[in-house]
Formats: C-alpha cells, structure tokens, sequence
C-alpha cells in the first residue's frame, strides 16, 4: 500500500459528489484522533501521477489539516472501470439523482456506449438517458451551486430543470442573483411558480432579481390591510430600481449603438420624459426628509 504525496493527485472527480459539511467535520475529526485507516482508491495516470477515483473527504480533510501524504490503494483498471467499482462499493449516503446524471456523463464522456453503462450500473438505458438528460438540461452554474451545496440536489431537479427547459438563461441568471443566500425548497417553488404563471416581461424579471422578488412577495404575505398604500410605494420605487438596471446593463452592452437610426429620436424622447419623471418623483422624496434624497 504505497505512500503517495497529495500533489500527485489529480483530482478531476471532484464534482461527481455533493458537498457534506457534514461527513467532513466528522472526517476531519477521525483523521485528528485516529489518523488515516482507510486508504484511497487511485489509478495510475500520467507520469509520476494518479487519479483519484475515491476518497475526495479524506483527501480534502487531510489538506485542510496540513498533511502532505496519503495512503493508497493503486486499482489496476481503466478509469471507467475504476468509477463504476467505487459506485458499487459506494454504501453511504443515496446518491441524488444529479449525482448520478454526473456519474453516468463521465462514464458516457469516457468513451462507454449507454448500452453499456446501463448494464454496468444495473440500470435500463431509460434511466442512463434521463440521468444524461438532467444533467445536460441544467446549466453548469446551477450544477455548481448543487455541488456546494448552497442549493439541495431535489430542490434543483424539481424547480430548476423544467425552468431550464423553458429557458435555461433565465435559469442560470436566477441562480446567479441567488448566489448570495442559501434558498430553502419552499422559496425555490415560490419562484418557479410565479415564474411559470408570468409573461415573459415579468419572468425575465424574476430570473435577474429573485431576491427582490421574494423580498416583495413575502412582504405581502405579512402586509396589515391598512398599509396597502404605503407598500404600493415600495414596489413602486423598488419597481423603478429594477429597471433601471435594466436599463443600465442595456446601454453598457450597447442596445442605444445598436438602434436604428429612426428609433434612436424615440429612445431620447422616451429618456427626456423618463428624466423629468424621475426629478419629479425625487423632488417630492426629498420633501419627505428621506435620507441622501436629495
């Protein structure tokens, strides 16, 4: 059982599994009182290096406890070969259907037929294309996110595919303005379903800014009847933020060089009334003695 130094490791499958804080405190822990019991599973690769096949928590827990080597166990396989065993010795955690999309495109992408990788993970070649379909459907950025675990695997199989069927950039730009929280199943199914009952105005809306949307949407749900008017401003200036980053992301990619020259005396028309709209609206703010108004 060969010593081997962690950069030797080629670490390609790292995102075939979700992120388990988790099981890696728990690794961590085991590794400081124990050391290292089992060995991971590698394949010679190029040169002096190996591929690391299985072992992903331990090898990361090792680095984060500033270890420079670990014990392995050198598989004399191909890589396809070695990725299947560790499914089938793998009796942890149920892998997510996503998990296993990842697992199946590897095989695929390795140069297996689904015929064959049906057969090698027990599985009918139905299940290897729907797995190969969740996978190609769901755009890379939300797969990031899953594999980070800032977003649960069934959350994102249940909301975030159909949505990427129906338009997979507005999918990629809603998990992007989500980067920033840790969105719970219930607010994801808040979003897909305004999102699929909207017109194509507001589901664009809802894809660029879905924290303002839950912000407004849960805002509502807790309204007093008496503050109807006073929350109708709020949407109202918030409603007016939006657009014009909108707006701003428009010009800065050039919409204004692109117009034809017929429509650009209506787009400085429709901006002077926009101007004297908004001077309007922040003269009658700053009355109010709000803050920075002026």
């Amino acid at each position: 059982m060969p010593t081997l130094e962690l950069t030797q490791l080629d670490l390609r499958h790292a995102a075939l599994r979700i992120a388990d804080p988790v099981r890696r405190a728990r690794l961590e822990q085991a590794l400081t009182q124990q050391g290292q019991q089992v060995p991971v599973l590698v394949i010679a690769g190029d040169a002096d290096n190996y591929v690391l096949i299985e072992g992903y928590g331990r090898v990361e827990a090792l680095k984060r406890l500033s270890r420079d080597t670990v014990l392995a166990t050198v598989l004399d396989m191909v890589e396809a070969d070695a990725l299947i065993l560790r499914h089938r010795l793998d009796h942890g955690a149920p892998r997510s259907a996503l998990e296993e999309g990842w697992l199946v495109t590897a095989l695929v992408d390795g140069g297996k037929t689904q015929t064959e990788v049906a057969i090698a993970l027990a599985k009918s070649t139905a299940w290897v294309s729907r797995r190969l379909a969740l996978v190609r459907t769901l755009p890379e950025v939300a797969q990031e996110a899953v594999r980070l675990g800032r977003i649960g695997a069934s959350s994102a199989e249940k909301f975030l595919v159909p949505l990427s069927r129906g338009n997979a950039a507005q999918c990629a730009a809603m998990v992007e303005g989500l980067r920033a929280v840790k969105p719970t199943a219930r607010q994801l199914l808040c979003l897909y379903t305004a999102w699929k009952a909207a017109n194509d105005e507001v589901r664009e809306r809802i894809a660029e800014q879905p924290l303002l949307y839950m912000k407004v949407d849960d805002a509502l749900k807790h309204k007093d009847p008496e503050d109807d008017a006073d929350l109708t401003a709020v949407r109202d200036v918030e409603a007016i933020a939006g657009v014009c980053g909108r707006a701003r992301k428009g010009l800065r990619d050039g919409a204004y060089v692109r117009l034809r020259e017929e429509h650009r005396a209506q787009f400085v028309s429709a901006w002077e009334e926009a101007r004297l709209a908004f001077d309007a609206v922040k003269s009658l703010v700053a009355k109010e003695g709000v803050r920075d108004a002026s």
